[in-house]
């Protein structure tokens, strides 16, 4: 008997299982989900970052190509310079008058089976327009 009256002593000490309350579950997916929308919008950023280089730089090459034109053959220049001029076009309201008046200018010198020598007014269209989008970049 003496072993089960100690028995009931220690038994009388344990005490219920309290209810601990824990958020870490909250805790974790809430990292989560932050954690993804940060990497979201670093992501965002680094792709507008990449592709805002290369405009920039397709817009630098398509310049070099437009001040490369060869007029030698007035024909292929002015569908070249319009072509490029198309592409080089901004937001800017300058550039778009200039170009407009450069194609009106090399208007002539295309469309037809022979053409004559580039005019220097077509010229200096085309010069005062490069200019323009020289100044842009």
């Amino acid at each position: 008997m003496p072993a089960q009256q100690t028995l009931a002593r220690q038994l009388r000490d344990i005490k219920p299982p309290v209810e601990i309350h824990d958020i870490s579950f909250y805790l974790y997916w809430g990292l989560v989900f932050l954690s993804v929308i940060v990497l979201t919008v670093a992501l965002f950023y680094l792709i507008k970052l990449l592709f805002g280089l290369r405009r920039t730089n397709r817009r630098k090459a398509w310049l070099e190509a437009l001040k490369q034109i060869d007029w030698s053959d007035p024909k292929h220049g002015a569908y070249e310079a319009t072509r490029l001029g198309r592409l080089l076009l901004g937001d800017e309201h300058r550039p778009r008058e200039l170009y407009a008046q450069m194609v009106e200018a090399l208007e002539p010198y295309k469309y037809r089976k022979e053409v004559s020598e580039l005019a220097p007014d077509a010229r200096a269209q085309f010069d005062l327009f490069v200019k323009a989008c020289d100044e842009s970049l």
